[in-house]
C-alpha cells in the first residue's frame, strides 16, 4: 500500500468517525425533543390540576392565595426548565452542525488526496 492509498484510508476512518459521531449527536438530538415533550405533556397536567383546584377552592380565600402562590412558582421553575432545555437543544444543533462542516472539510481533504495526489 502506497503513502497516497494510506492516506485515503486515513481519511476514511476520519470520515466513518465523524459518521459515529453524528449519528449519536442526533440520537441526543431527538431524545431532547422527546424530553421537551414529556415536559409540556406534564405541564398541561399540572395547568389542567391548578385550574380544578382552584375552581373547587375559589371560596376559600386563604387557600385560593396559597394556590396562586404555588402556581406561580411552578410556572416560574417550567419557564427555567424549558428555557435550559432549549439553550441544550440550541448547542446540540450547533455542534451537528459543525461536524456536517468538519465532514464536509474531510470529504474534500480526500478528494485533494485521490485526484490531486496531494497530501492534505
Amino acid at each position: 500500500m502506497n503513502d497516497r492509498d494510506r492516506e485515503i484510508d486515513s481519511w476514511n476512518q476520519r470520515l466513518r468517525n465523524v459518521a459515529d459521531d453524528q449519528y449519536a449527536k442526533e440520537r441526543e438530538i431527538r431524545r431532547q425533543k422527546q424530553l421537551l415533550d414529556e415536559v409540556d405533556y406534564v405541564h398541561n397536567r399540572n395547568n389542567r390540576l391548578f385550574h380544578e383546584l382552584g375552581s373547587t377552592w375559589h371560596r376559600d380565600r386563604e387557600m385560593a392565595v396559597f394556590l396562586d402562590t404555588q402556581r406561580y412558582e411552578y410556572q416560574r421553575q417550567h419557564f427555567h426548565v424549558v428555557d435550559g432545555m432549549e439553550e441544550e437543544q440550541t448547542r446540540m444543533e450547533r455542534e451537528k452542525r459543525a461536524l456536517m462542516d468538519k465532514e464536509s472539510d474531510y470529504y474534500a481533504a480526500r478528494r485533494k488526496v485521490e485526484f490531486g495526489g496531494e497530501q492534505a
